[in-house]
């Protein structure tokens, strides 16, 4: 058995450690750095990797940056895939995770088997499970076990039974059809299953209509900066042409070795907010003009294209081309979540009782129907069978949610969005702000002066010497905010809004009383507002009024606080010269309809309320009571 370890300079320590106990089990070990690194040429490097028998990358921050090893990697990944002789090596590569590193930034690595330095399973374990691998010749981990080398499920991209929607609307019934939509921008925050559905759809089109799409896949995290910031060089890959040329793409000569190849070409461009807005805006016009040019050629061919991204604001002006239709991806529902749990019992041989599918019940609440938390979660179970109840406790949650909070939503990746990545002063300031607005389910920049006068904001901003439209202006451009549409105010993707509520505020009576603060700042907000927006406050001040009854159990008073207060918001609108009070109060009802699934469902558990609430809310709200007109 020969190894090539691959790993950054920074990891050396843990790499001699690990390359001395494989040589102690007989195992040959080529580390590239043990030796004068002038003195190993690129050549050796993929002469090694060529001979070699299995291939062990160590992954930390610095492994992910490292020049050297990017090339080792993708010569290695090569190999895995097509092997020396054309043929597949399975499990070629295999990843030791040495430090913390963020999950979405490992590319590829993922989907390899994993073994994991950093978890609680004891280091001497894990590396001599990961030796077991490397001696017993079978190339498994020991006993045939499912579980990677920590005693954990490896953290590739789940199998849930999930987005069944939006692979039919965005696959089946899109790219694939013939009359369907074939330019496609799947948005979502980070690790919300966006690389997931894009594996899905590239399994399941080319099933559609054998032998007519041809699949192509650009994931942006592992393209070195100045590929990724070259227009022509990231299209010349998504259409699967040699990187040699240099210069602008010529859109005829392109579309002809389209058609040469197959009639239909899926190009699907994964982590797209790490794109440029001048390069997105290249690529849409280099794109239309394929398009066109394919029409010209053959009237059935098709070229399609199906973008990932946490943001869409390079992707939504009318110029240079048509925009592409905007999935934004749902949270799991608790169907989801049961499935994978019944898996999970099968797998580990137990049978689902009544206790399980409450169990399910619970790990949804805890997870917030994300990805990421649900596996957490799911990991958590199969360590915890016996004491399932403490997934509620406070602790538990802290313990699971508090890797992707830090980690993932509130890392300088995801707070510095498409701009530079901000000091730690700065990113502190933003995470005060994210405290304050998780609260709201729509908020403006006026937010940030309410409740937002909490001491730790006051402090975060002074610090940073910005203003508070500074710092809004920086938060705003996170990957964790977007405007529901044009000239609304902003929101946090539901899931994740409440996953950071909990976080930053973890006692009933904290989030109780936030609530109670937020109504009282809105209650005056909505004074000062006309028109539409109005209304909209009027439904989140019945949303914070709710919440902070049931949170602080003043359930008995729940009945008539509700319905005084739609009484007293509506009477306040103000017509704005474009709509009447008359419409502003039909428009604030038939929204609050549409708001039933969050804000009722919360209510329906309440003992003792009438089940005529809704309705008397909504003609409080038609017909205010004649002591509030």
């Amino acid at each position: 058995m020969l190894l090539f370890l691959s790993y950054a300079d920074e990891d050396v320590d843990v790499a001699r450690e690990i390359a001395d106990r494989l040589r102690s089990e007989h195992v040959s070990v080529y580390a590239p750095r043990e030796v004068v690194p002038s003195c190993v040429a690129p050549a050796d490097i993929e002469h090694a990797i060529q001979r070699a028998d299995a291939f062990l990358a160590l992954l930390s921050p610095d492994s992910l940056t490292s020049a050297s090893c990017r090339m080792e990697r993708e010569l290695a990944l090569r190999k895995d895939q097509h092997g020396a002789d054309g043929s597949a090596e399975a499990d070629f590569v295999r990843v030791l995770q040495v430090r913390d590193t963020p999950y979405h930034a490992a590319g590829p690595l993922r989907s390899q088997p994993w073994f994991d330095l950093t978890g609680r399973t004891p280091r001497g374990r894990v590396i001599s499970d990961l030796a077991d691998v490397f001696t017993s010749g079978e190339g498994q981990p020991p006993q045939g076990n499912h579980l990677n080398g920590n005693g954990r499920i490896p953290p590739a991209s789940p199998d849930f039974a999930n987005r069944v929607r939006e692979l039919d609307e965005v696959g089946r019934d899109g790219v694939a059809n013939t009359d369907g939509e074939r330019f496609w921008l799947l948005l979502a925050p980070p690790q919300h299953g966006k690389t997931w559905l894009l594996h899905k759809i590239a399994e399941n089109v080319p099933k559609s209509r054998r032998g007519w799409w041809k699949v192509t896949w650009v994931d942006v995290r592992e393209l070195p900066p100045e590929t990724a910031a070259d227009a022509n060089a990231v299209l010349r890959m998504m259409v699967g042409q040699p990187q040699g040329s240099t210069g602008p793409v010529d859109a005829a000569r392109m579309a002809d070795s389209i058609v040469d190849k197959s009639p239909g070409l899926l190009c699907l461009l994964d982590s797209a907010e790490l794109l440029g807005d001048g390069t997105v805006y290249v690529l849409r016009q280099r794109l239309n003009a394929i398009s066109k040019e394919l029409a010209n050629r053959r009237p059935d061919a098709r070229l399609a294209v199906i973008a990932a991204s946490r943001r869409d604001r390079e992707w939504t002006g009318l110029k240079p081309a048509r925009p592409p239709r905007i999935k934004r991806l749902s949270e799991f529902s608790v169907d989801v979540v049961t499935e994978a749990l019944e898996r999970l019992a099968r797998r580990t041989n137990r049978t689902m009782t009544f206790e399980l599918y409450q169990h399910a019940v619970r790990i949804h609440r805890q997870s917030e129907g994300l990805p990421m938390l649900l596996t957490e979660c799911l990991q958590w179970t199969a360590r915890h069978w016996g004491e399932l109840h403490l997934l509620e406790d406070r602790n538990t949650f802290h313990e699971i949610a508090s890797p992707y909070v830090d980690g993932v939503l509130l890392s300088p990746a995801s707070l510095r969005g498409s701009g530079p990545v901000p000091t730690s002063e700065q990113m502190e300031a933003m995470r005060e702000a994210l405290g304050v607005l998780c609260v709201f389910r729509l908020f403006t920049g006026s937010h940030l002066s309410g409740p937002a006068s909490r001491g730790e904001l006051r402090k975060a901003r002074t610090g940073v010497r910005w203003s508070t439209d500074d710092l809004w202006n920086a938060v705003i451009g996170t990957d964790l905010i977007y405007r529901v549409e044009k000239g609304a105010p902003m929101t946090i993707d539901r899931p994740i809004a409440r996953l950071l509520f909990r976080y930053w505020y973890p006692s009933e009576d904290d989030r109780g009383q936030a609530n109670r603060e937020a109504c009282d700042f809105l209650q005056s907000f909505t004074a000062r507002l006309t028109g539409s927006l109005a209304a909209d406050m009027l439904i989140e001040c019945l949303w914070h009024e709710a919440q902070a009854s049931i949170l602080l159990k003043h359930q008995a008073d729940l009945e008539p606080s509700l319905i005084q207060l739609a009484s007293r918001l509506s009477s306040s609108l103000k017509p704005d010269g474009a709509f009447t009070v008359a419409y502003l109060r039909g428009y604030a009802a038939e929204s609050l309809e549409e708001d039933q699934q969050e804000l009722w469902d919360a209510l329906r558990d309440i003992p003792g309320l009438s089940p005529e609430l809704f309705d008397r809310v909504v003609e409080a709200v038609l017909h205010p009571e004649p002591e509030y007109s």
